[in-house]
C-alpha cells in the first residue's frame, strides 16, 4: 500500500502553491489563487434598494403588486451573470449536486499514448474497479473526472458512471507531454471544486497520474508541477514499468513533488490492482 501521509495535509486557505514551497510563480493563473478551500458563498449585492422619498409625487400608477423575490433563484442568476455558464458561481443542475455533506473531486489522468496499446483493456477495467471501490464509501460523495492526452473519458458525479462510460479509451496519442497536460488538468479540477466550495460544500481533490513513459514534446519541467500540487489534497503517481526501470518514475514523481508513488509492472493484473488500490486509499481517507 502507498504511503498515505500526504492525504492528511489540509488544503491551503488560498488555492495556490503551498507556503512551504516558496512564493507562487507569476505563471500560476489567478483562478487558482482566488478561492479558499471551503469559503462561504460570496456575498451578493442587496436585492432591495433604499426607498426614495416620494412625497409630493404621483404614485397612483404603481397599483401593480410586485412579485416576491425568490432569493435562491436570484443568487443563481447573479452567479451566471458574474461568471457565465461556466463561471464558478454558475447554476448547477440537480444531477451534479452531492447527496452527502462532503464532496471529493477525483481526477484520473490516464496516459493514452500509443505505448499503452497492449494495456488498453486493463486500463478500462481499472477505471471500472476504481468506480466500484468509491461507490462503497458512506461519508463522502464523489465527482469523477477522467482524462488523457487526447480526450476526456468521463466528467460528472460518480453515480452517473455507466458500464460503457470508459469504452472510448483508445491509446493512440503520438506524444507524452505529461507535465504540461497534468498542470492543465489540475487547473480544471480546481475550477470544478470551486463551484462547490462557493456554495459552502466542503470539497477536496484527489488525483492519480498514470503513465508508462517519460515526458516528451514537453513545454514544462517536473519542478513546475510543484507550484500546483498545493491545490490537491491527495496525489499519487503511478509509473507502469519493469522493476529495473522503476527508479526512473520514482525520480520523475519526486521532482514533481509527489510523495505517494507506485510502480506496477506492465502487466494487466498489476495495472488493474493499481487503480483499485488508489481508489481504496481515497475512499478511506477523504
Amino acid at each position: 500500500m502507498p504511503d498515505n501521509s500526504q492525504a492528511n495535509a489540509q488544503a491551503p486557505d488560498n488555492v495556490g502553491p503551498q507556503e512551504a514551497q516558496g512564493p507562487a510563480s507569476s505563471t500560476v493563473d489567478s483562478d487558482l489563487a482566488a478561492a479558499p478551500k471551503n469559503p462561504a458563498p460570496k456575498p451578493q449585492a442587496s436585492v432591495f434598494e433604499p426607498e426614495e422619498d416620494t412625497e409630493g409625487e404621483d404614485t397612483s400608477a404603481g397599483d401593480e403588486t410586485e412579485e416576491p423575490i425568490d432569493l435562491d433563484d436570484f443568487l443563481d442568476r447573479s452567479g451566471e451573470e458574474a461568471g457565465g455558464e461556466s463561471g464558478p458561481q454558475a447554476s448547477l443542475p440537480q444531477s451534479e449536486m452531492p447527496t452527502k455533506d462532503r464532496l471529493c473531486i477525483v481526477g484520473l489522468f490516464v496516459d493514452d499514448s500509443g505505448s499503452m496499446d497492449h494495456l488498453e483493456e486493463a486500463v478500462k477495467d481499472g477505471l471500472k474497479l476504481a468506480v466500484n471501490s468509491l461507490r462503497g464509501a458512506k461519508t463522502c460523495d464523489y465527482y469523477l473526472f477522467a482524462k488523457g492526452f487526447r480526450r476526456t473519458y468521463y466528467k460528472g458525479m460518480l453515480r452517473g458512471v455507466e458500464k460503457n462510460s470508459f469504452d472510448a479509451y483508445r491509446p493512440d496519442y503520438g506524444e507524452t507531454p505529461l507535465i504540461s497536460r497534468v498542470i492543465e488538468f489540475v487547473r480544471e479540477l480546481v475550477q470544478v471544486a470551486n463551484k462547490y466550495r462557493l456554495r459552502g460544500i466542503p470539497t477536496t481533490i484527489a488525483l492519480l497520474i498514470m503513465t508508462d513513459g517519460e515526458p516528451n514534446s514537453e513545454s514544462a519541467e517536473p519542478k513546475d508541477f510543484k507550484e500546483y500540487i498545493g491545490n490537491v489534497n491527495y496525489v499519487e503517481g503511478m509509473g507502469i514499468t519493469e522493476p529495473d526501470k522503476a527508479r526512473i518514475f520514482r525520480t520523475l514523481f519526486k521532482k514533481m513533488g509527489i510523495e505517494v508513488i507506485v510502480t506496477p509492472k506492465s502487466d494487466p493484473k498489476e495495472v488493474r490492482h493499481g487503480f483499485s488500490q488508489f481508489s481504496q486509499s481515497v475512499a478511506s481517507i477523504m
